[in-house]
């Protein structure tokens, strides 16, 4: 497992998320506002800085500012409620770190800052209540990284992990590795409970759907979670508009957890045959998520092919769905790795259209599987598929997967 440094927490997070969701908005408006920046620049080598926001359509918006000799600078354009905004300067790296780039908040009517050059990330910006409550969580988390001594206990274990690999049946230095693990989840644990309380203390800040959102998509929340947290916002943070793009992102992810019917599908396989979901009623049905260039989907086919053959004939069917990008790529994939046993789709994760096989079932990384019973619902979730269901067993995937079969089955 991977753990950002202090800064790129702080940082990474908010960048993914523009141009993905746009944040929009104390309360649903169905008419644009105006904002304006009016600007002090201190530095000699900047012309122009890069102004990257989200207007009124939530279309991401792209402005490229002119320093004045006097280092002033001005932009203005319309939004709805507030948005995260990116301002670029004299980047030398495309890092998040970069002195020269900076992450904030703009939000209606006059918004004044003061940027210094080759020190962006010390940005000021007057009467602004959503980047002055966000900024004011991330000083908590630094100092929680600070206390702790973050950098040397990480250094520390990526040392003993770098040994462990190279010898592997050491036990000291597995037993080290793990101890430094367990200091670096506490530290982890600490900062998501700093930023549940922050998201339960501000909920009437729109600010805090913000941080929801960050800490859902990264699965540090879970589905139930997040219900109970949008639930506890004051309605017009609800009823705004990021408020309604959390609550459709958790509904939709709701829709295909296990207990629900599963939604239908219409795919054509590889061999030009189309096929639904629905043709399979009466037969339990797990749908495979893989693609020829997974090297953990690879390790699992053998143990995939044993329960094929085990439950096929009382009744078992496979449905394949490969995130391979290009079609012939992915049958020579089915072809070298004997996988015609079972009706095969191409799937491909880029696609982002809500009706593509892995958006319905909400399916990333992969492998995944998905258990479907008789009745089309959904029976069982595993490996990638269950990573919104924190609460959930499905984690250790195939012995999981086996068990659940053999219940069923045992029964029939």
């Amino acid at each position: 497992m991977k753990y950002l440094s202090k800064k790129t927490a702080g940082i990474l997070l908010p960048i993914l998320l523009i141009g993905f969701t746009i944040l929009l908005g104390f309360q649903q408006k169905d008419t644009e506002e105006y904002f304006e920046i009016e600007g002090t620049f201190i530095g000699k080598n900047t012309k122009e800085i890069i102004l990257i926001y989200g207007d009124a359509n939530q279309n991401t918006k792209i402005d490229t500012i002119a320093i004045q000799n006097n280092g002033s600078f001005k932009s203005k354009g319309t939004i709805k409620g507030f948005t995260s905004a990116n301002i670029k300067g004299n980047v030398k790296s495309n890092s998040v770190e970069d002195p020269n780039y900076v992450f904030i908040f703009i939000e209606p009517g006059i918004n004044k800052i003061k940027l210094e050059e080759n020190n962006f990330k010390s940005i000021k910006i007057s009467d602004n209540r959503s980047f002055k409550l966000y900024k004011k969580l991330y000083k908590s988390i630094d100092s929680i990284y600070s206390v702790n001594n973050w950098k040397a206990i990480v250094k520390q274990r990526n040392n003993y992990y770098a040994d462990h690999l190279v010898f592997p049946k050491n036990k000291m230095l597995k037993d080290s590795m793990d101890y430094f693990n367990l200091k670096i989840d506490k530290v982890v644990n600490l900062i998501n409970n700093k930023k549940r309380e922050f998201i339960t203390k501000y909920a009437k800040d729109l600010v805090s759907t913000f941080v929801l959102q960050m800490e859902f998509k990264s699965n540090r929340i879970g589905v139930k979670d997040t219900r109970n947290y949008f639930n506890n916002f004051s309605k017009s943070v609800q009823e705004s508009s990021h408020g309604q793009e959390v609550l459709k992102m958790f509904q939709k992810i709701e829709r295909s957890l296990v207990g629900n019917k599963a939604s239908d599908f219409e795919a054509t396989d590889y061999l030009g045959n189309k096929l639904q979901l629905s043709d399979f009623k009466g037969k339990h049905v797990l749908l495979d998520f893989w693609a020829g260039w997974c090297k953990p989907c690879k390790k699992n086919h053998p143990a995939m092919k044993a329960i094929y053959n085990q439950y096929h004939n009382k009744g078992l069917e496979f449905i394949g769905v490969s995130f391979d990008r290009d079609e012939e790529e992915w049958k020579e994939s089915i072809a070298l790795e004997n996988l015609d046993l079972w009706h095969q789709v191409l799937g491909d994760y880029r696609d982002s259209d809500e009706n593509a096989i892995h958006n319905k079932f909400n399916v990333m990384p992969i492998p995944a599987y998905i258990l479907i019973d008789d009745k089309g619902y959904i029976v069982g979730r595993y490996l990638g598929a269950d990573r919104y269901d924190g609460n959930e067993n499905g984690r250790d995937g195939i012995p999981e997967l086996k068990q659940k079969l053999q219940q069923i089955y045992s029964k029939s």
